[in-house]
């Protein structure tokens, strides 16, 4: 893949645009979800994308993503999109040596319907969006994080006939560690 991109600072924001092309391809089957896809030779692809980064006021930050390609092509959505806005804060004034930290975001992910070919046709998922939430906790280096995936419950598909669970929470702890 080859391409170009420009962004500048849109006031607080970075607003980034660019133009990437695929050359031609040999498209591996994903077998390991059904030995009915088959393998394709795709031509020249070209797409579009433009995004909005970084923060809006104070501690509010946007990170909007989306790609748009010539035209939908196998394995492949035409166009997609991230969106996510969210509160990001170490809240100097209470913790001024940064010890504290505290990140709180809502996401929306969007894609169009994805071709899979088989023999003599293709099978197709369907268009989807779905909201996700994630907040977490930062004290020193150890991070408690609590994500909601699929925040609505919605079916929605990213390969035909198998279907991502409705809404999952995650939570976990991370941490750093050094020598």
């Amino acid at each position: 893949a080859d391409g170009i991109e420009a962004g500048f600072k849109l006031f607080r924001p970075w607003l980034i645009a660019g133009f990437i092309t695929r050359d031609t391809a040999l498209l591996a089957a994903p077998t390991v979800f059904d030995t009915v896809y088959t393998v394709r030779s795709v031509g020249r692809r070209n797409g579009y994308y433009a995004a909005l980064r970084g923060p809006l006021y104070k501690d509010i930050n946007v990170d909007v993503q989306g790609t748009m390609w010539d035209s939908a092509g196998f394995y492949q959505p035409r166009y997609q999109a991230r969106s996510e806005i969210n509160i990001a804060t170490s809240w100097l004034s209470r913790f001024p040596s940064g010890s504290f930290g505290f990140k709180a975001a809502v996401i929306h992910d969007y894609r169009t319907a994805v071709s899979f070919p088989v023999a003599g046709g293709v099978k197709q998922t369907n268009a989807s969006g779905i909201f996700s939430a994630l907040v977490e906790i930062r004290i020193l280096r150890g991070v408690a994080t609590y994500q909601v995936r699929n925040m609505v419950g919605g079916q929605y598909q990213l390969v035909p006939d198998f279907y991502m669970p409705r809404a999952i929470s995650l939570y976990g702890l991370r941490w750093e560690f050094w020598n």
